[in-house]
């Protein structure tokens, strides 16, 4: 801080102090008001600090009365929970119970079906079984109805050669009309070919015409 020239200082002092200070006690009056300058800027800040404590201690218990509020809500809460619990501990004993009889009750199921699967495999297998022997007497059959087929083309090339010609049926036709075109009976037909119906016939079929040349 600047207070100008010591004279200058001295200048609105009364004159009995005036000569007291001036010159050299000048330095020291003007010391004395830097040093109670400095002391009032102290004390200012003392002040404002002291102030300032005051807020921060305020802010503090502030805080600290939110804290034990929310630390009271926490242990109400906790309170509640603990009777949430104890009143569930009934409930989740016998879920627990009901879960472990479904359990079982899971495992009986996956037994039966594995017994189940093991009766249909055996099942599958005598029917695979049966299969097998019903298509071996079906080809067993097929192979003694190809044999007969077979002796009775011989048959029937035997009788042509012996007895006449052999007629392929042609679509449209009928036994009457084969048996006109070759100038025979429709009965030397039926009996040559052993026919049980006059009326059937197929296209394809070969008909023995007994004395036919």
């Amino acid at each position: 801080m600047t207070y100008g020239s010591p004279r200058a200082a001295a200048a609105g002092l009364p004159r009995r102090i005036a000569r007291v200070l001036v010159p050299g006690g000048l330095l020291l009056l003007a010391g004395c008001f830097a040093t109670e300058k400095r002391v009032e800027l102290i004390e200012t800040d003392i002040t404002q600090r002291a102030a300032w404590t005051d807020e921060r201690l305020a802010q503090v218990q502030s805080d600290i009365d939110a804290v034990r509020a929310e630390n009271e809500a926490l242990r109400q809460r906790m309170d509640d929970m603990s009777d949430q619990i104890a009143s569930l501990g009934g409930e989740v004993s016998t879920r627990l119970s009901e879960l472990a009889e479904s359990d079982q009750e899971v495992k009986q199921q996956a037994l039966r079906a594995s017994q189940s699967a093991t009766e249909v495999e055996v099942q599958r297998e005598r029917d695979r079984e049966e299969m097998l022997n019903r298509m071996n007497a079906i080809l067993e059959e097929v192979l003694k109805e190809n044999e007969r087929l077979a002796k009775r083309v011989d048959s029937l090339e035997s009788n042509a050669l012996t007895f006449g010609q052999v007629h392929r049926v042609a679509a449209g036709e009928s036994v009457a009309g084969i048996a006109k075109k070759y100038g025979v009976t429709v009965e030397a037909i039926v009996d040559a070919n052993g026919l049980s119906n006059a009326s059937v016939i197929q296209v394809g079929q070969e008909l023995v015409i007994p004395g036919a040349q």
